[in-house]
């Protein structure tokens, strides 16, 4: 087989006896809140590289809908050192996106990735800060915000403070909103003669960091590794861990209350040697674990190091304990690994990671509550290696797996889309609101005096097309000069509008009938026409008015009993606007 690629250098210890039992942790991330589907049909999706002939790999992924996704890993600059590389999906391919770098001169590696929206990601990771590159190489752990414009750099809270004195990194990232996320990683002070590895759980809260206090399983004489972290509320999280006392590795999980955390043991046979990468919640009572374990039919635990025999493994959590449920494996004869699980429910869970065949290729699995089965998905090639690091789904037919392939002279980003149904994009682009038609002239016809006050009507009628497709309404302001025949006039007071029916839409077209709504009730609350300062004389609240329709005011005009005959006229000036 091909083994796997360490690319997350913080999460080694450099204590010989567990570099040599250990896989390479992987930094992986679900949502516990996001759908997962039942389906066996994925296709491959080609992200962006920097270069065909430089290492690209992507490490880390989360996506808010079928239109936006954020995926992270690295990429290996012209002078060699990896740098972190950021893409974004809208919904039918890969873009690059700037990403900050600690220092181009060394390494840098974004490990995981949170969004809960479009203009909010968390991405996580490391760079190196010291003797890089030498066997007491120390990073520091690194994060990123994007903010819907930029990725920008978030400082951390690094456990050393100002003084560089042992290896950490974050390997995961939850986040709940742009408000609450908790992020997972390792102390590791192997490399200064220390000999122990600690888990390190920092909290971000719209710009702020915090570091939580977190309890280490036999802390003074064990390694401790943390990897995964799946977040439902700032009340409850769930992170994977694991300790490695008298050569063997042991998984542990670390629960989150609202204001501790608290270790959660795990049943494993002591007899393997077993790691969890991954955890996602769908409630409280409901969580699952993957990983990979040595099985204990080995003849030696040590048998497992050239990575020929490792299997899946995976726990389930009721909300009060933890129980095995190891998934389905391709062969026992073939190294099997799980990276990276989400789970909407306690019987919808998606999982992934790779098997060795002739060469590594993509292994995916489902939970429905009771078995695992494996998922076909396709690979780039049988003959390469294919590995995937993560996978996250928005609902049940959209879910999106990252990792990479080797192409023909370096590792390549490499992704996988399901998508149920055919996405199909409509960009619907705003217009205008204006009159369409309105009257030239509006008449009363001929009123005969008869020594009283005498009535005399009218109806006026106009057509507003609203294609702005704001919903926002609309109003018609209505000014007016006196009417005047000669010397003489007659008041504005004379001439009121009722209010109108509802509008009927244009024929053959359709339209949402404007609804009435202000406090002029009729149109310029009976008090006549408003002369030159203008009043406003109808208003469409929101979210009507939309489309073409036709609105018919009536008016009457009452003449006052010692009024001159003549030909009147007035000029009435119309505006229509957005918004009631």
């Amino acid at each position: 087989m091909t083994a796997a690629p360490i690319h997350m250098q913080h999460a080694r210890c450099m204590a010989a006896r567990i570099c040599a039992a250990l896989l390479p942790l992987f930094a992986l991330f679900g949502l516990g809140t996001q759908a997962v589907h039942a389906s066996t049909t994925w296709g491959i999706v080609y992200p962006a590289n920097f270069s065909t002939t430089a290492t690209n790999s992507l490490h880390g992924v989360s996506c808010t809908g079928i239109d936006f996704c954020m995926a992270v890993g690295d990429y290996t600059n012209s002078s060699g050192y990896l740098q972190t590389l950021a893409e974004t999906w809208n919904g039918t391919s890969w873009s690059i996106i700037s990403s900050p770098d600690a220092t181009t001169t060394t390494t840098n590696d974004l490990e995981a990735v949170s969004c809960t929206s479009s203009t909010f990601c968390l991405a996580t990771g490391w760079y190196c800060a010291s003797a890089c590159g030498t066997g007491t190489e120390i990073d520091q752990m690194y994060a990123a915000e994007w903010n819907g414009t930029a990725l920008i750099s978030s400082p951390v809270i690094e456990p050393g403070g100002s003084s560089i004195s042992s290896t950490s990194g974050f390997n995961s990232v939850s986040c709940t909103s742009s408000s609450f996320c908790k992020i997972t990683g390792t102390v590791d002070s192997c490399n200064i003669g220390a000999g122990l590895c600690t888990n390190v759980i920092e909290q971000y809260s719209g710009g702020t960091w915090s570091a939580d206090t977190v309890p280490q399983v036999n802390g003074t004489v064990d390694q401790n590794l943390m990897d995964g972290v799946s977040c439902l509320s700032a009340a409850f999280c769930m992170a994977a861990s694991g300790y490695y006392p008298n050569n063997t590795q042991y998984p542990d999980m670390l629960i989150w209350n609202g204001s501790t955390w608290s270790v959660e043991a795990l049943p494993n046979n002591t007899a393997d040697n077993e790691f969890l990468y991954d955890v996602s919640c769908s409630s409280t009572t409901s969580c699952l674990g993957v990983g990979y374990e040595c099985p204990s039919n080995t003849s030696s635990p040590a048998t497992c190091t050239t990575g020929t025999n490792y299997q899946t493994l995976a726990y389930d959590w009721n909300g009060s304990a933890w129980t095995a449920m190891p998934p389905a494996d391709s062969s026992a004869t073939q190294a099997n690994v799980l990276f990276s699980v989400m789970c909407t429910a306690s019987s919808s869970c998606i999982a992934s990671g790779y098997y060795a065949g002739s060469a590594d290729q993509n292994l995916m699995e489902q939970w429905n509550g009771s078995a695992w089965s494996l998922v076909s998905v396709p690979d780039t090639s049988s003959t390469v290696a294919n590995v995937l690091y993560d996978t996250t789904c928005t609902n049940a037919s959209f879910c999106m797996a990252v990792g990479y392939y080797v192409g023909s002279s370096a590792t390549q980003t490499l992704s996988l889309e399901y998508v149920s149904s055919v996405h199909v994009n409509a960009d619907i682009l705003p217009g205008t609101l204006s009159f369409v038609s309105a009257p030239a002239n509006l008449t009363f016809g001929s009123t005969t005096l008869t020594g009283a006050n005498v009535v005399a009507t009218a109806s006026e009628t106009f057509d507003i097309g609203d294609a702005t497709g704001s919903g926002a309404g609309w109003d018609v302001t209505l000014s007016n000069t006196t009417f005047t025949a000669g010397t003489h006039t007659i008041p504005n007071a004379a001439f009121v509008a009722a209010l109108p029916a509802a509008p009927s839409c244009d024929t053959g077209v359709s339209c949402v009938p404007a609804v009435w709504s202000g406090s002029a009730t009729p149109p310029l609350g009976g008090a006549g026409l408003p002369g030159s300062t203008g009043a406003k004389l109808l208003s469409a609240s929101a979210a009507s008015g939309l489309g073409d329709q036709s609105v018919t005011i009536p008016w009457t005009a009452t003449y006052p009993a010692n009024s001159y005959a003549g030909t009147y006229s007035s000029t009435w000036t119309l505006t229509l606007a957005s918004g009631p």
